[in-house]
């Protein structure tokens, strides 16, 4: 197997934070336009509809609608506030540069303050998203590697081979 020899010192980009944090909730996005789709076509009938009783029903349907979006597109905002408007800690936190050194032993992350070692098989998952790779340690924590870093496709190759490799050949926890 060939040896992971990657040291990467990263800063992330307000851009990459948010790309990060809307990859997670997608779904919901997803979702509410397709409410968004439903709800405009039922504004629609409520007022083309020529029975009276069922535009009243369907205008109280529009505001139930109207309310369930706007909890749905909530979550949306708030991270787009949390990432471009608002000075936020954690935001600012993840911003910070961190060096990553990738070798046998596992991951090595260290900050102006504090130095952390992942072991291979805490490794769950390795994502290629549009100008990032996510590392995942659990189902929503992942390391926030910038595809910026990478001088050619060629090196991006290369080190999600060697990612890929050093995971598959070592256990999972409990294992």
């Amino acid at each position: 197997m060939e040896p992971i020899d990657f040291k990467i010192e990263v800063r992330l980009s307000r851009g990459e934070i948010a790309r990060y944090n809307f990859h997670h909730i997608r779904w919901l996005v997803l979702m509410d336009a397709i409410g968004l789709a439903v709800l405009m076509g039922i504004v629609f009938v409520s007022l083309v509809h020529p029975d009276l009783a069922f535009r009243n029903m369907l205008k109280i349907v529009i505001m139930w609608g109207v309310l369930i979006l706007a909890v749905g597109f909530s979550q949306p905002l708030i991270l787009f506030l949390q990432v471009f408007i608002f000075k936020s800690p954690a935001v600012e936190s993840q911003m910070q540069p961190r060096v990553y050194t990738f070798d046998d032993s596992g991951i090595h992350i260290q900050t102006g303050i504090k130095q952390a070692t992942t072991v291979w098989p805490r490794v769950i998952a390795i994502k290629d998203i549009p100008r990032l790779f996510l590392i995942y340690t659990s189902p929503k924590l992942a390391y926030v590697i910038p595809k910026r870093y990478f001088e050619s496709r060629r090196e991006r190759l290369r080190f999600v081979r060697n990612l890929l490799d050093r995971v598959r050949g070592q256990g999972k926890p409990g294992d």
